[in-house]
């Protein structure tokens, strides 16, 4: 026996619309998604503007994927390669750990300010920029960079005599 009447059978054919239909909801979801991720990197990029700037940095530097970091890395006073280093799978987790260290440290904060970089980036950055914190120069200076005088003085400190 059928499982279905022969009248509910006839009821369940279709002439295309069924399809048309189940393209426009997953054409208004995968927009749905668009404008959620476009909302989420715009606060992104705004939040990290304030810190570029205050860098000394083009603001614009916050909403270009890569290259805000490669710039983060130079404000907390890493070397540009350490950058690539964030790329490299599960280890980059820890690089970007220690830039954004580095970038607070920058800023005067502490680590438990680094943990809020972390897991509320547009929080924390928003507070950076939007704050009253300072750059005070990069935190993390490389000996070896130093005898290359690629560095200012850390902190924003005078050079020596």
């Amino acid at each position: 026996m059928h499982p279905f009447p022969p009248a509910m059978a006839v009821a369940r054919t279709s002439n295309g619309s069924d399809f048309a239909a189940m393209m426009g909801v997953l054409l208004l979801v995968l927009m749905l998604e668009l404008v959620v991720f476009l909302v989420f990197y715009a606060a992104y990029g705004i939040a990290w503007l304030g810190v570029f700037r205050k860098a000394g940095y083009p603001g614009w530097v916050g909403f270009v994927p890569f290259y805000n970091t490669w710039v983060l890395a130079k404000i907390g006073g890493r070397r540009e390669s350490d950058f690539w280093l964030t790329l490299i799978p599960f280890a980059g987790i820890y690089w970007q750990v220690l830039i954004l260290n580095n970038v607070s440290k920058s800023f005067g904060k502490d680590s438990a300010f680094t943990v809020g970089l972390v897991f509320l980036p547009w929080v924390f950055a928003g507070i950076l920029s939007f704050g009253d914190a300072r750059y005070l120069g990069p935190s993390y200076l490389d000996p070896r960079m130093l005898a290359y005088g690629d560095y200012p003085q850390p902190y924003g400190q005078n050079p020596p005599p």
